[in-house]
């Protein structure tokens, strides 16, 4: 048994189908606005990552330079007492310890 329609029960299809697409406008803003946040955080992970990364190469570069230098005066300490040890002279050190004590 088919009926019609009557103009209220129209108005309060219309009425809940025009809410129901309202909502469904809001919840799909909603969904971009936390996809668009999400993409945006993530992107800003991966920059702080990579800028750490780049950071942290550039403190190993720099502590390998310093051990290269410090084992460079090393070496060259080294060749200095060896060569004043097989010499009857003693090495020059810029303290004198006879007068601090």
């Amino acid at each position: 048994m088919l009926r019609s329609l009557v103009g209220s029960e129209m108005c309060i299809r219309d009425s809940l189908t025009l809410s129901y697409e309202r909502t469904l406008e809001a919840d799909v803003q909603m969904q971009e606005s936390v996809i668009a946040n999400l993409t945006s955080a993530l992107q800003r992970s991966a920059d702080e990552r990579e800028d750490m990364a780049k950071r942290a190469k550039e403190r190993e570069e720099l502590l390998e330079s310093t051990m290269d230098d410090l084992r460079s005066q090393l070496e060259a300490c080294t060749l200095q007492l060896a060569a004043a040890t097989s010499s009857s002279s003693q090495p020059q050190c810029p303290i004198d310890y006879q007068q601090h004590h």
